[in-house]
């Protein structure tokens, strides 16, 4: 039968062990450990692991005592104190031994370090989230920038293209306007010329001749035009390649 009402305090062994690493303990076991609190029972340990039975229990702390982690203090059945009229309640201190005292003022001193690890790292972290947040946001920047000059840039092009397509229109248009009046101008001239000369000549011989005048000038002018129209045709080309280039 297991021995239940054993109250368990940690050695100075004991409280140095941080991690199972460092104590050459499986988790369960430096689990257990860490119930074990100098006030405890063995049976308030039982309830509170909720990882051992009884037997399994006992073992488990055996083990730990064996290897000098955990000592018993003081076993108390429901039998050993009866209270009587002559009862006077004695209280009784556990001293802790020098190296117990060591070792909770060398875990204390650990845990403050550790904790003011964490408390930098933290701040270092924070830190290092606050520049790159900085520099996200100056990339961001520049990025907004240069996208703003590209469309400027773009967008100043286009306009300087379309004044420059509406000039050519322009002048194509003043051209082609230019060479029709000089077309309708040299055909009223010749047609003046023609019919004076039509007049001038009363005779049937005369007026044959001007009709074939006429029909002279009208097929020399026809081919002038002609030949004014290609070399304006091929003006017009060249000038929409020089555009296009």
């Amino acid at each position: 039968m297991v021995d239940l009402s054993i109250i368990y305090s940690k050695t100075g062994k004991g409280l140095r062990a941080r991690n199972a690493a460092d104590a050459g303990l499986s988790t369960k076991q430096l689990k257990l450990l860490s119930f074990v609190d100098g006030k405890s029972k063995a049976e308030e340990i039982l309830t509170q692991s909720n990882e051992f039975n009884e037997k399994e229990l006992a073992g488990a702390l055996k083990l730990l005592e064996a290897d000098g982690l955990i000592r018993p203090l003081a076993s108390q059945s429901k039998d050993d104190w009866v209270l009587t009229s002559n009862f006077t309640p004695m209280v009784v201190e556990e001293f802790k031994t020098v190296e117990e005292i060591e070792a909770e003022a060398h875990a204390k001193a650990e845990q403050d370090k550790q904790e003011a690890e964490r408390i930098a790292e933290e701040k270092s972290q924070e830190k290092i989230r606050w520049k790159a947040e900085i520099n996200a946001r100056k990339e961001a920047e520049a990025k907004e920038k240069a996208r703003l000059a590209q469309e400027r840039t773009a967008r100043e092009a286009l306009i300087a293209r379309k004044k420059q397509e509406d000039q050519q229109r322009r002048d194509n248009e003043a051209r082609a306007k230019a060479e029709e009046e000089a077309k309708l101008k040299a055909q009223a001239e010749a047609e003046r010329k023609a019919q004076e000369e039509a007049d001038r000549l009363a005779s049937a011989e005369a007026k044959e001749n001007a009709r074939h005048e006429i029909d002279r000038i009208n097929r020399e002018t026809a081919q002038a035009q002609k030949e004014a129209d290609e070399k304006a045709k091929k003006r017009r080309k060249n000038k929409s390649r020089n555009v296009l280039k």
